[in-house]
């Protein structure tokens, strides 16, 4: 720090203050999915092997559809497979929804689990329920304990937000 500069220009002492609670909590949280439908897509001469979740989306993980931020996925449930090839991973919303491109992964059958990691940095404070997929449950696990801190959103849950006006009813 140049202490001459900042008296110079009237700037006073610099302090520096560091928002910590990103950074150490980054990888403490996992978000995990169950693979659905697979397919092969072609795309000019270009061809990529795409894996649907069935039950998250990266709408859940905002910060990579607003940032683009890069989470790692691995299969949870074949971690000791060897990666077959470069596999696209996106989630059931019909907008971009793209959980990972390219991620190195072992052939994925449907019923898989899938965790997107790196999510424990505002990840669930800022999740979404875009296009009426609900919200998944958080679960708390320590030393071989775990429990439902949040449980899981449904379809129900979504619906009863909203009122219908009695104009709108049908006559009975």
């Amino acid at each position: 720090m140049r202490r001459d500069l900042c008296a110079e220009w009237g700037l006073g002492s610099p302090e520096l203050i560091l928002e910590a609670g990103g950074y150490p909590v980054s990888d403490a949280v996992a978000l995990v999915g169950r693979v659905g439908e697979s397919k092969t897509r072609r795309a000019g001469a270009e061809q990529r092997s795409w894996t649907f979740l069935e039950d998250t989306s990266s709408y859940h993980f905002v910060r990579r559809t607003m940032y683009g931020f890069h989470h790692q996925v691995v299969a949870a449930s074949r971690m000791y497979d060897p990666p077959d090839g470069p596999i696209s991973i996106a989630g059931p919303v019909c907008t971009d929804d793209d959980v990972a491109i390219d991620a190195p992964l072992p052939r994925l059958r449907r019923g898989d689990l899938l965790a997107v990691l790196d999510n424990g940095s505002y990840c669930e404070a800022i999740t979404t329920d875009d296009c009426a997929v609900p919200i998944p449950a958080a679960v708390m696990v320590s030393a071989g304990r775990s429990a439902v801190t949040r449980r899981r959103e449904t379809v129900d849950d979504l619906a009863a937000r909203f009122d219908v006006p009695t104009w709108l009813e049908r006559p009975a």
